[in-house]
């Protein structure tokens, strides 16, 4: 990726590079204040989105280590002091000041929320000009600020809902993260050797609050929080995240069942999917060759040709074509042996709608990302093509069960995962509460991946389970 991957500009692509280095830390202080009030959450509703917006936020949080990652790399090595200030920071507040954190994620959530609103209305002076590794990644994380924009708010209203409190912490987080993202500017531009150059300073003020500059844009938006009866979804910008799940995706289903066919071609297309359908094996396997598909939904009992084939014949090919496959049979063997083809996720018959577009987003979601072949967080690197994993500079040896159960957390960073959970996603089984085998897993896993470093990454949440998130 080019230095300068925005616009071949420096003060505009470290404007953005500031930004995405303040969020994993950002994130995980969003995670942890919404999740310190979940017992308070009375609404099954609202739980259930919480419990996304954990999971997105743990999403992007990696996404933006491995950016924050690639700009070490590029010899911005003070990226990591202003990582740690911002986390002991943050850390301070979540501990001794849980409602103060809750207002400041509802006020740093808008902002979010705003800024993703112009990116994503505005694409050809927002996001065209990126490189595009940066535009997949600027794109999906504006689409799902936006999607889950309202979640934060929504709790703080139940738990607390003062007014006073919310415009305090948007006062102090307006004013922290102004001067944060513009000291990390000035860094980059400072390591560059281009500091002292008053025409870059002249055109990065303009990018920023000229009269279509990324902050005078929103400026509109964001007085809209100081009114008495605000909520985010008074502006509906929800035509944004359909465009993207939707308009922009092409789907290929190869089933040979009629009834199938019928309902997911339906559910898709009302969704603004394009779909086609190959009722074989062998018509799947030459469409997905031949085609551009965003999506493959693939069951394994074909004619002529049956899933296994073409998916093999598909990776064998070169396409990474994400694919999700269906079956109607609940048998781990079959789901391992998928998942080692080359399978991205697995769908069992029969199955709600709702799960199927879950799933499908969520592929859609990775795939959209080239195929992460190593997941981060912190110091702890998972290499997935490999099977390796090293934290710290340090190579952990571990069996293949902890290698998917450690897989799976670093997966699911921020969310709080039951053991009935994880013995049915990482062992493929039916949790008996007489039995402590995911206890005796995890404490083997603790005991490599956490006994011999101070940061920890493991935690137990009494009750509920466990966690995967730096502390």
């Amino acid at each position: 990726m080019p230095r300068y991957w925005f616009d071949n500009h420096p003060f505009k692509t470290h404007y953005f590079n500031a930004l995405s280095s303040i969020f994993p830390v950002g994130e995980r202080f969003f995670v942890r204040s919404v999740r310190y009030y979940l017992g308070e959450i009375t609404n099954a509703s609202l739980r259930n989105k919480v419990k996304d917006f954990v999971r997105q936020e743990g999403h992007h949080s990696i996404e933006h280590d491995a950016h924050i990652k690639l700009l070490l790399e590029q010899g911005y090595v003070r990226v990591r002091f202003y990582e740690r200030c911002d986390k002991a920071i943050l850390d301070y507040l979540n501990r001794h000041f849980p409602r103060f954190s809750l207002a400041a994620t509802v006020a740093l959530e808008h902002f979010t929320a705003i800024m993703s609103n112009e990116l994503m209305s505005h694409q050809k002076r927002w996001i065209d000009p990126m490189h595009e590794d940066m535009r997949r990644l600027w794109r999906w994380h504006c689409v799902e600020e936006i999607e889950h924009k309202a979640v934060a708010y929504d709790v703080y209203q139940e738990v607390c809902g003062s007014y006073g409190l919310r415009i305090s912490a948007m006062v102090l987080e307006t004013v922290g993260l102004l001067l944060d993202s513009l000291l990390r500017t000035a860094y980059f531009l400072w390591k560059d050797g281009l500091f002292w150059r008053p025409r870059i300073w002249w055109q990065g003020i303009g990018f920023v609050w000229g009269r279509q500059g990324a902050m005078r844009s929103v400026l509109r938006d964001y007085f809209r929080f100081y009114r008495r009866d605000f909520h985010p979804w008074k502006h509906n910008n929800y035509h944004l995240v359909e465009e993207l799940w939707g308009g922009q995706m092409h789907i290929l289903i190869v089933e040979d069942d009629l009834k199938t066919v019928a309902y997911l071609r339906k559910g898709l297309s009302e969704q603004g999917y394009t779909v086609d359908v190959a009722e074989d094996g062998e018509e799947g396997l030459h469409l997905a060759l031949s085609g551009d598909y965003d999506l493959l939904i693939l069951d394994i009992m074909l004619p002529r040709r049956d899933g296994w084939s073409v998916l093999a014949n598909l990776r064998r090919g070169g396409r990474q074509t994400p694919v999700l496959m269906l079956t109607a049979r609940d048998a781990v063997a079959e789901r391992v042996r998928g998942l080692e083809l080359g399978a991205d996720d697995y769908l069992i018959k029969p199955f709600a709608f709702s799960e199927l577009l879950a799933r499908i987003r969520t592929v859609l979601r990775r795939g959209s990302e080239t195929r992460l072949e190593t997941l981060r967080i912190a110091d702890l690197e998972l290499d997935l093509r490999r099977q390796q994993v090293v934290r710290a500079g340090e190579r952990l040896i571990l069996t293949p069960q902890e290698f998917r159960l450690l897989s799976y957390f670093i997966q699911h960073v921020g969310e709080v995962l039951s053991r009935t959970l994880l013995a049915e996603q990482v062992w493929g089984m039916n949790f008996d509460s007489d039995t402590n085998i995911v206890d005796v897993a995890v404490r083997r896993l603790r005991r490599k991946v956490d006994s011999q470093f101070d940061s920890k990454l493991i935690h137990t949440v009494r009750g509920m389970g466990y966690v995967f998130e730096e502390h």
